[in-house]
């Protein structure tokens, strides 16, 4: 149900308040069958005079219920035509034509014709009404295991179904059919106007137990105070003749097969169209307008979360099914269409194919660009081509068809095709298995639970990454900058000193050999090395010190994985970029850049005497003697084999995963999981190790140089202990420099975090893997 609806719904209901909270009237009930056939113990409603006037009002009811926030609202519209008997012959036509499904057709007639061949009658007896008997029975089981996928989905994603009573019909059946066969309850809401008038559908005046189940529900129903529960209530056990054991629900005269999905009169004379949907898990009665055909919705739908609709059959005209479809697709709301339903979805259903497989075939062209070398006509064209002549010369004759269908699809055309592929499920009965069929589902739910597109909003996304990734490729670069400098002038120190302490022994060995009264060119060398050497080592360690190169290098390296965090949270839309709550002046994108640049001000205080300097294509000077400073990708073998002492151990992940070639501004979790986590896993595996030996090479080192002073002393070489004394402390130094056991340490904790993360995601269901707390629990541990 559209919000123009529930909006005007209000209106008509008036705008006076309903009671507090604390007061509302609840009630427990039991439709007949439901308990035997789908396990239900209580049905739960609430008994309104007028519409909630607020958010905070309407959800003090479901907390009633126990109901948390849904991550999508699915509002289910069907046709009036009975699920076992969809397909008209003009429908069966088409079918022949489509790849893959004509096997169902020539499957049928094969069956018919050995049937008919064992009771000896001729081909001619294989006639119109029983083919679409035997097709149409075959539908309606495969159409009930999609909608169990659905039901699963919904489950699991805790996604609520919604009907409105003016969608009364096949899709009511359809569904109940579907709890039938599994084990999986979803919340099902149910609005129905409390002020029906005599003479509606539900209160026609022909049958006394429709009047008698309004009585119950209505006198049955009691305040519940927010300090109590719901089990105070009586569970109403409404009146059986609703819909009565061993009794045929629906109905349809043998002889009306051939021509039943073009005759709607059936579901009034059936139990189904007596009565609202009896399975439903919570029912809301609200006083409206008193008209079955109005809305019954009692507040903005968009008080719950996002919204989608599942569409089979529904007429194609203005202000019908057709126009609901579109404005789902228009919106980007997520829309699943049942094909071969006929009329409507199947329409909508056969364009979106031709679209998507025009797409399909398009030119790759570098970039992301919403052109497409196919027009409205094309798409036309295509569908004139695919349907049967007796379809098509129905669709010619309709004027909807005629005047509004190619404007429709041009506005389609130029969207942003990617995504509004996304947000759209056309489900094949006949070809898509419930595994994919579940998949597709749980893909769309994932991928819109975010929210409706804007006009423009893609573009703007773009922009706010681009900036924001452009700000991390500046920070990469300065902390590759530090990092050399910081390395330079350690080593440089360590090494001057190693030399000086060196050159100190080698003129103490001179003067044993030449005595102190000879002096020698190389005794003047020695001495002036012991006054260059130890002064260059200190001013290198001085710089260091003054200049504060490892201070910024640590600053500026955790502000740029801060920056890249933000970034896949935005893209993967978690945390507050996946919230719908924003008000207007902190959208995503407004977010992203407000964060960013609290990011560049809690480092600004670094920088009182030196600058961000911005990247440049190739490197010169100090930057590259220590590595390159560009981001340049590099693979993980290629990435480990590299030996900088202070390393930023995910630069490579950087032009990988967060500015991936695919372009795409949003990725799902999946993608997330194989370009971010498994990326970072690997990388991680291969530089533990090396970490690792460097920690055990300096351990080596230090312990050998403290053996090798022990046995220069037993062997009388007194003059070059201290220089392997030095030599311990300068691996020592190198060692602390670097940080290594730190790192290490580190590294193997987030390593823990990732094969967690992996061992989980590998026992998660596709359906799990989707839901918005697994995403965002990935997502938290892996940028955390």
């Amino acid at each position: 149900m559209s919000t123009e609806d529930s909006t005007k719904n209000l209106a008509r209901a008036g705008t006076a308040a309903i009671l507090p909270p604390e007061l509302l009237k609840f009630g427990r009930c039991l439709h007949p069958g439901v308990g035997r056939l789908l396990g239900y113990t209580a049905q739960e409603y609430v008994w309104l005079d007028s519409p909630p006037y607020d958010r905070e009002q309407m959800w003090s009811m479901f907390e009633m219920w126990d109901l948390q926030a849904p991550s999508l609202v699915i509002d289910l519209v069907g046709g009036y035509c009975h699920p076992r008997h969809l397909l008209l012959p003009a429908d069966i036509e088409t079918m022949e034509q489509l790849p893959g499904v004509e096997k169902v057709v020539k499957d049928a007639k094969r069956v018919m014709l050995l049937q008919a061949q064992e009771l000896d009658k001729s081909e001619a007896a294989i006639d119109m009404a029983e083919l679409q008997r035997t097709i149409g029975t075959s539908l309606f089981d495969r159409l009930v295991e999609d909608m169990v996928a659905l039901t699963e989905a919904c489950a699991k994603t805790n996604s609520w179904l919604l009907f409105d009573q003016s969608n009364v019909g096949q899709l009511y059946y359809i569904l109940e059919a579907a709890l039938a066969r599994t084990k999986f309850r979803p919340v099902i809401l149910m609005f129905v106007d409390s002020a029906l008038k005599e003479g509606c559908k539900f209160r026609d005046g022909e049958h006394d137990y429709q009047e008698e189940a309004w009585s119950m529900l209505e006198e049955n129903v009691d305040v519940v105070h927010q300090e109590e529960t719901l089990e105070k209530l009586t569970i109403v056990d409404l009146p059986p003749a609703l819909f009565p054991e061993s009794t045929n629900l629906w109905p349809v005269p043998a002889d009306m097969a051939a021509t039943e999905a073009a005759r709607r009169d059936t579901l009034w004379r059936s139990h189904y169209g007596r009565w609202f949907f009896r399975a439903a898990t919570h029912y809301i009665f609200c006083k409206g307008s008193g008209k079955f055909g109005d809305s019954a919705v009692c507040f903005d739908l968009d008080w719950l979360g996002p919204q989608g609709s599942v569409y089979s059959s529904g007429a194609i005209g203005s202000g019908c099914t057709s126009d609901m479809i579109f404005s789902s697709l228009d919106a980007g709301r997520p829309a699943i269409l049942f094909k071969h339903t006929g009329l409507a979805s199947d329409l909508w259903s056969h364009v979106l194919d031709i679209i998507t497989e025009l797409a399909s075939k398009r030119p790759q062209n570098a970039g992301r660009t919403r052109e497409h070398n196919f027009t409205a006509g094309d798409v036309i064209q295509c569908l004139h081509e695919r349907l049967g002549s007796e379809t098509l010369q129905n669709l010619k004759q309709n004027r909807w068809v005629n005047t509004q269908l190619f404007a429709l699809i041009t506005t389609l055309l130029r969207k942003d095709w990617h995504r509004l592929s996304q947000s759209f499920v056309v489900v094949d009965a006949f070809q898509d298995k419930p595994d994919k069929v579940l998949d597709k589902i749980s893909a769309c739910f994932a991928s819109t639970c975010g929210g409706a597109t804007r006009l423009g909003e893609d573009d703007l996304r773009a922009r706010s990454l681009a900036e924001a990734s452009d700000f991390l490729r500046q920070l990469r670069f300065n902390a590759k900058r530090f990092a050399s400098r910081s390395n330079l002038m350690a080593v440089g120190g360590v090494i001057l000193s190693l030399l000086a302490t060196m050159i100190a022994a080698w003129s103490a060995w001179l003067d044993t050999q030449m005595g102190p009264d000879h002096e020698s060119f190389l005794q003047w060398v020695a001495d002036m090395a012991l006054i260059l050497m130890p002064a260059l080592s200190g001013l290198a360690f001085t710089l260091l010190s003054r200049l504060r190169y490892m201070s910024k290098w640590g600053s500026v390296y955790l502000a740029a994985e801060e920056v890249e965090s933000e970034i896949m949270r935005f893209r993967v839309q978690v945390g507050d970029y996946g919230s719908m709550q924003l008000p207007e002046e902190q959208e995503h994108t407004v977010l992203l850049a407000s964060k960013v640049s609290s990011i560049y001000g809690s480092i600004a205080p670094e920088f009182h005497h030196d600058t961000l300097h911005v990247p440049s294509t190739g490197g010169d000077g100090i930057d590259t003697m220590f590595g390159s400073c560009t981001l340049e990708e590099e693979s993980p073998e290629a990435v480990a084999a590299r030996s900088p002492l202070l390393e930023e151990d995910e630069e490579h992940l950087s032009s990988a995963a967060v500015f991936p070639s695919s372009g795409k501004t949003t990725i799902s979790v999946e993608e997330y999981f194989e370009e971010r986590v498994k990326t970072k896993l690997q990388y991680w595996q291969a530089l533990a190790p090396r970490l690792s030996h460097r920690v055990a090479a300096y351990e080596v080192l230090i312990v050998l140089s403290s053996v090798l002073g022990t046995v220069l002393g037993a062997l009388d070489q007194k003059l070059w202990i201290p220089f392997m004394v030095a030599l311990g402390a300068a691996m020592n130094t190198l060692m602390h420099h670097e940080g290594l056991q730190a790192r290490l340490s580190a590294l193997n904790a987030s390593i823990q975090d990732l094969l967690h993360i992996r061992h989980r995601w590998s026992a998660l269901g596709v359906v799990e893997r989707r839901t918005n707390f697994h995403k965002e629990w990935m997502v938290n541990i892996a940028e955390a």
